[in-house]
């Protein structure tokens, strides 16, 4: 079975297309912003970027607005992202985008990263017959991680 890798842009790209996504942004916190957030029912992110004098970064979030009117964001700490580039960047170490602009790819990591939750489940796109025409199409289902190989197996 072939598999199908989709790079960070790529995923973004296909939010965008698939029209229910609206806007997706990230940004950097600084120590001496004003940034809070809520998790729970009624989730909530506030970021007032220091005007001067910001201090160093101590995390990162993204968020993105649905058409319907949802939304979501998804925070990370400098150690989250740091954890994250040395769990699944072999090129952390050494002359990398991580080594020469380690903001931008935080930024990007926190954009393609789920929620919280939401990190246990995976994209998967798969090709199947149409029941209609015969003609083959592609798939898109988000799966349970450990889900995964059942859901290719149908």
């Amino acid at each position: 079975m072939g598999k199908l890798g989709v790079s960070d842009k790529g995923l973004i790209d296909l939010a965008y297309r698939s029209g229910d996504i609206i806007s997706i942004s990230a940004h950097t916190v600084h120590e001496n912003d004003e940034f809070s957030y809520e998790l729970g029912l009624d989730e909530k992110l506030v970021h007032k970027p220091a005007l001067r004098d910001r201090g160093e970064a101590v995390c990162y979030y993204a968020t993105f607005k649905t058409r319907l009117g949802g939304f979501g964001f998804a925070v990370m700490s400098v150690d989250d992202i740091k954890a994250h580039m040395n769990r699944y960047s072999k090129a952390a170490s050494g002359f990398s985008p991580w080594s020469t602009n380690f903001d931008e790819m935080a930024k990007k990591t926190v954009a393609t990263l789920q929620k919280g939750e939401g990190r246990g489940f995976s994209k998967v796109i798969k090709m199947v017959k149409s029941p209609k025409t015969g003609a083959y199409i592609f798939a898109e289902e988000m799966v349970l991680n450990e889900a995964v190989k059942d859901y290719f197996k149908k």
